[in-house]
């Protein structure tokens, strides 16, 4: 049986692979780049504003994900008072539904922030697995508030 960790990070780490396997300049249509003086112009008025729009972006993400963190939290803890054993596959559902909203805004361009959520994705997974299997099972929530706590420095950080 394919546990919920594998199917919840099944699409993460296709994600990455397509946003980090491919860099601009890869392939074929690098050879048809122009050389010489007209290839070596560069344009630096844009470079502002392609960082300002990142920025503006990052802080978008980090803001959405601690939304969907907020809204996660809620729905676990309303889980929680439903007690076992129904309570127990709703708190493990709680956490993978979170996964899949923080999800969402896991592309940034900031390697940073980025990483950070990814850290906390995983975090949450092991909780949805570890809740699935029943309460007695489901681990402390220290790795949880590890990531979260490095994803509110990366956020900060920008």
């Amino acid at each position: 049986m394919i546990s919920a960790r594998r199917i919840l990070l099944a699409p993460v780490a296709t994600g990455m692979i397509f946003m980090f396997g491919c860099a601009p300049g890869d392939g074929p249509s690098s050879a048809a780049q122009p050389t010489g003086p007209a290839a070596s112009t560069t344009v630096t008025s844009s470079a502002p504003t392609a960082e300002a729009d990142s920025d503006a972006a990052t802080k978008a993400a980090c803001a959405a994900v601690e939304e969907s963190i907020t809204a996660t939290l809620k729905r676990v803890a309303e889980a929680e008072k439903v007690g076992p054993p129904d309570g127990h596959l709703d708190v493990s559902l709680g956490y993978a539904v979170g996964v899949g909203g923080i999800y969402d805004h896991s592309f940034t361009s900031s390697d940073q922030v980025s990483h950070a959520i990814n850290n906390l994705v995983i975090a949450m997974g092991d909780l949805a697995e570890a809740w699935e299997k029943g309460p007695e099972e489901a681990s402390s929530t220290a790795e949880f508030s590890a990531a979260h706590k490095q994803l509110k420095e990366a956020c900060a950080a920008g």
